[in-house]
């Protein structure tokens, strides 16, 4: 299915494959793809600091940050331009997010008090209780 309409793009397309590939929506040009690379070049620095802030405060392990994959699709989350406007839209961000969120947010371990009773021990329970 999807080689199908990737062949029906380029056969529409005058025969050339898309060009726009890494960049989101709206972003066309040299002068554009720039500033959206220095803007993702600073989200990318943005997001190190926050990681790097995290881990001193012990909230996230220290191998996740020199994880590429996770500053990037952070970075994707907060990416702005000059006016603070998102190059993403929301759908895209709230991925983002879903995405690392697990990576870096500390799972509380949840304590369950379990207590071991012999057969004996539960009947005389059951028998007191009446």
């Amino acid at each position: 299915m999807l080689k199908r309409s990737r062949e029906k793009f380029i056969a529409s397309n005058g025969g050339k494959p898309a060009t726009r590939k890494g960049f989101p929506d709206g972003v066309k040009g040299p002068v554009e793809k720039r500033k959206y690379a220095e803007a993702k070049e600073s989200a990318r620095q943005e997001v190190i600091k926050i990681m790097e802030k995290l881990a001193e405060d012990g909230q996230i392990d220290k191998e996740a940050l020199g994880n590429q994959v996770i500053i990037e699709t952070a970075a994707i989350a907060i990416t702005r331009d000059v006016e603070g406007k998102h190059y993403h839209g929301v759908r895209d961000r709230v991925a983002a997010a879903n995405t690392v969120l697990p990576y870096l947010v500390e799972k509380k371990q949840q304590k369950q008090a379990i207590t071991v009773q012999t057969v004996d021990d539960f009947l005389k329970e059951i028998n007191e209780a009446e």
